[in-house]
C-alpha cells in the first residue's frame, strides 16, 4: 500500500475533501439496492441502420450482464463473509433510450427532461453525426459519466472529466496532419497552406486540429465554405504551386469538385490532404488519376487488413447474438464497451459513486485485443481520449480496389 507524507496544509485539504464524500449507502443518483440505471443517447440525424447497429450490440451486452447477475444475487445470503461485499455489488442493469430531436441548442432541455423523469447513474455509448457538445456539457453540469459515445465531433478539453471518448475525432485528424507536415518540411520548406473547410459538416474541427498544433512558418489561408461561395473559394486554387499545400476538410461531393478543378487546371504539384472518412470507396475511385499521387488521406481507424482476426471474433459474436453485421465500425466499438463495462462495475464493489466509476476506467490496462477498429486504446488517469493516433495514407496507384498504403505511423505528434 502506498504511503504519503503530508504536511499540515495538505492534511487539511484531504480532510475537507473526505468530508464532501457521500455517507455509506448514499449512492450517486441512478442506483438503488436492486438496479443500476444507465441511458444511451441517439440524435435524430442518425440513420436507422446505424442506430440499430449501436443499440442492438449495447442491449445485447446489458442482457448478458443481467443474466450473469442472477446467480451472484443468490450468493449474497450464502457466500463466504469475505466475498459478501463483492457479491452484493451486483445490480440489474436498466438501459433507457434517450432520443434527441431538432437542433443541438434544444438538446440540453430534452436531456434535462429525460433525466428528471428517470435519473441515471451514467450514459453508455450513444451516437450522433452532429456535434456532441450539448451532451458533453450536460454531463459536465450534472457530473454524469458518459462512456464511449460514437461521435466524430467531441469536445476537446484537457480539463473536463465526465466523458470518455474513443478519440478526438475530426480534431485528431487535423492534429495528425500538423505532425505530418512537420516531417514534410524537414525535406522541403512549404511557404503557403490553403485550408478549405465547411463548418456545416464539422470541417472547422479538422481545421482547428491542424491550426492548434502546427509548427510550420508557412502563410496560412483559411476559407470557410459556410460563409464563402463555393465557386469563389475555387478561385483560391490559382495560388497553388510547388511550395503550397492544400487541406480540403469538406465532404466528398464538394471535395471532388475541387479535385476536378485542380486536375483540369493542371495544378497538380501540391500535396493535397483530405479525410478518408468523407470519401466512400466509390468516391475514392472518382479522384482524377493525374492527381492521385498528390493525395494524402487521414485515416482515423485501423486499415482493413490490420485487424482481420479481431474482426472475425466480433463477427462471430454478432452471429451468435443474432445481430446482422451492418456498420461494423459502430458494432465493434459497442462490442468493446460491452467488453470493458463488467470489469469497471466489478471493481467498484459496492461503492456506487460516479467519480469512482470514471476512475475505474482510468485504471484499465491498455487494449489491443477486444477493439477491432483501432490498433490500440490507451487508458491513464485523467485521459479522456483513448485512441492517440491517426494514419496518413495514400491510394495505391497500382491497384484498382482503393487499396490504401500507410505513409505514417499511428501517432499525432
Amino acid at each position: 500500500m502506498p504511503k504519503f507524507s503530508l504536511n499540515d496544509q495538505e492534511m487539511e485539504i484531504l480532510v475537507n475533501y473526505l468530508k464532501t464524500l457521500s455517507p455509506e449507502n448514499d449512492y450517486s443518483p441512478g442506483v438503488d439496492k436492486e438496479t443500476l440505471r444507465f441511458a444511451t443517447v441517439i440524435t435524430d440525424d442518425v440513420s436507422e441502420t446505424d442506430k440499430k447497429a449501436m443499440l442492438d450490440v449495447l442491449q445485447a451486452h446489458v442482457r448478458a450482464r443481467n443474466t450473469q447477475t442472477r446467480p451472484h444475487k443468490k450468493r449474497v445470503t450464502s457466500g463466504p463473509f469475505y466475498k459478501t461485499e463483492s457479491f452484493s455489488a451486483y445490480r440489474t442493469l436498466k438501459l433507457y433510450l434517450w432520443e434527441l430531436k431538432g437542433e443541438p441548442d434544444s438538446w440540453d432541455q430534452q436531456l434535462t427532461d429525460y433525466y428528471n423523469a428517470n435519473p441515471v447513474f451514467g450514459l453508455l455509448g450513444g451516437i450522433s453525426t452532429r456535434t456532441w457538445e450539448p451532451i458533453h456539457r450536460f454531463s459536465e453540469r450534472l457530473k454524469i459519466p458518459t462512456i464511449l459515445p460514437i461521435t466524430d465531433q467531441p469536445v476537446v478539453s484537457d480539463k473536463d472529466w465526465y466523458t470518455l471518448y474513443f478519440s478526438k475525432g475530426y480534431y485528431q485528424e487535423g492534429e495528425s496532419v500538423a505532425a505530418f507536415i512537420r516531417e514534410l518540411n524537414d525535406k522541403k520548406k512549404y511557404k503557403k497552406i490553403i485550408q478549405i473547410f465547411d463548418r456545416n459538416s464539422g470541417g472547422e474541427l479538422f481545421a482547428k486540429g491542424y491550426t492548434d498544433n502546427r509548427s510550420d512558418q508557412a502563410e496560412l489561408i483559411n476559407i470557410d465554405l459556410s460563409v464563402v461561395n463555393l465557386e469563389d473559394a475555387k478561385q483560391s486554387l490559382g495560388q497553388l504551386d510547388e511550395q503550397s499545400i492544400l487541406l480540403l476538410w469538406i465532404d466528398a461531393e464538394k471535395g471532388l469538385s475541387f479535385l476536378n478543378k485542380i486536375n483540369d487546371s493542371g495544378l497538380s504539384h501540391s500535396p493535397i490532404f483530405i479525410s478518408a472518412g468523407y470519401f466512400s470507396d466509390l468516391q475514392k475511385q472518382k479522384i482524377p488519376e493525374n492527381i492521385k499521387d498528390n493525395i494524402y488521406l487521414t485515416h482515423s481507424i485501423s486499415l482493413p487488413e490490420e485487424n482481420k482476426q479481431k474482426e472475425f471474433i466480433v463477427s462471430r459474436w454478432l452471429q451468435r447474438e443474432g445481430i446482422e453485421k451492418t456498420n461494423f465500425s459502430i458494432q465493434a466499438k459497442m462490442y468493446f464497451l460491452g467488453w470493458m463495462l463488467p470489469g469497471a462495475l466489478r471493481h467498484m464493489r459496492s461503492e456506487f459513486y460516479r467519480d469512482y466509476f470514471m476512475e475505474r476506467f482510468d485504471m484499465m490496462t491498455d487494449q489491443n485485443y477486444a477493439i477491432a477498429v483501432y490498433p490500440r486504446l490507451t487508458f491513464a488517469s485523467g485521459q479522456r481520449y483513448l485512441a492517440k493516433g491517426c494514419y496518413i495514407v495514400k491510394l495505391n496507384p497500382d491497384a484498382s480496389n482503393n487499396e490504401l498504403v500507410k505513409v505514417s505511423d499511428w501517432n499525432t505528434n
